[in-house]
């Protein structure tokens, strides 16, 4: 109980600190994962610059970008990120106001990308196709990018799984309203007092 209620306090404080509605928001119960600044990759050949805030939740991936810290607009976005790079705790948050710039909804659509990190300039890339275009992110370091891979993944194989077992009970209902509407039809049958076959047609006179 201890668990949840710490749980539900994060997202509340997070929810908070987002500005605005979720889009699609059909998630009756929504869970925080994680968040942290990843760098938008424009070009793989070179270094990405430019950066956003993300918040991931079980059911999407929230790219934001920071309006208000302390209650006053932001307007050095360096600064910003630089005070967001050192956050451990999910209270600090408190402190800010994100706006939202794009929402990647988890469904069948989206999907990760393996990325070959060696072979690029940018590195620690994380790369996410939704409805096949593929959107590039980077963090800081290594370990941080395999956490939000690793996270993003296990969120992507539970929705996976979710809609196969929909998919298994569904056909399991439709197979057993078959079986039942054969078996009424089959009922409806005197089988001591089959009914007649039909007359086999007469041929026709060739002459």
């Amino acid at each position: 109980m201890k668990a949840l209620a710490e749980e539900g306090t994060k997202f509340l404080t997070v929810r908070e600190a987002i500005i605005g509605d979720f889009s699609n928001d059909m998630t009756g119960a929504r869970k925080f994962l994680c968040s942290g600044p990843l760098f938008i990759v424009e070009k793989v050949m070179e270094p990405p610059k430019k950066w956003m805030y993300f918040f991931l939740f079980n059911d999407r991936l929230v790219e934001t970008i920071p309006e208000l810290y302390e209650g006053k607009p932001v307007k050095d976005m360096l600064d910003a990120f630089s005070k967001l790079r050192v956050i451990k705790q999910v209270d600090e948050l408190k402190s800010w106001k994100f706006r939202i710039t794009k929402e990647f909804v988890f469904n069948l659509d989206v999907e990760l990308v393996n990325v070959q990190q060696e072979e690029t300039v940018c590195k620690h890339q994380i790369v996410i196709k939704s409805s096949q275009i593929p959107y590039r992110f980077s963090s800081s370091t290594l370990l941080e990018c395999d956490v939000w891979i690793s996270l993003i993944f296990d969120q992507l194989e539970k929705i996976r799984k979710n809609e196969k077992a929909k998919l298994k009970r569904r056909n399991a209902v439709n197979l057993e309203s078959e079986r039942k509407i054969f078996k009424e039809t089959l009922g409806s049958f005197d089988l001591a007092n089959p009914p007649p076959l039909p007359k086999k047609p007469r041929a026709l006179d060739s002459k």
